[in-house]
């Protein structure tokens, strides 16, 4: 009888692909962004005589990168009437604000702080007088 010898592996090495690596597309970057928004801001006078004190409204701005350290910020926000009794009936008001800020960040890579210093400018428009207006009788409406 023959005998049989096994037959004899050859493992050939697996070769990368021979394509070049693809690098992905960088995407593009805007400077340019749009923030939207409602808010609640609290009125504190000491004649007020309401339990619920907030101005709910609304707001929106733009913001422009100038580089990695420097952005421009805008922001306008308008509040819903409300009335601060018993003085003052009718109260719209409504702020703008440009800021500078500078970002600081931070040695883990994901906190960024934006110190900022800017402008603001509030309306306040005052409609009718309450019936207990300290100071007389109706006086003209007031631009802040």
């Amino acid at each position: 009888m023959a005998q049989v010898k096994p037959a004899r592996t050859i493992k050939t090495p697996v070769r990368a692909a021979s394509t070049p690596s693809i690098t992905p597309k960088q995407t593009q970057y805007t400077r340019w962004s749009a923030k939207a928004g409602a808010n609640i801001s609290v009125v504190y006078l000491a004649r007020n005589i309401k339990d619920n004190n907030n101005a709910p409204g609304y707001c929106g701005g733009l913001n422009y990168e100038i580089n990695n350290f420097i952005r421009v910020s805008t922001l306008y926000s308008y509040f819903r009437p409300i009335n601060i009794e018993p003085t003052w009936l009718n109260v719209r008001a409504s702020t703008t604000e440009m800021n500078l800020e500078m970002v600081a960040h931070f040695p883990n890579k994901k906190t960024l702080l934006y110190p900022f210093v800017g402008v603001s400018y509030n309306t306040i428009l005052r409609g009718e007088h309450g019936r207990k207006e300290p100071l007389g009788g109706p006086q003209p409406r007031y631009r802040y």
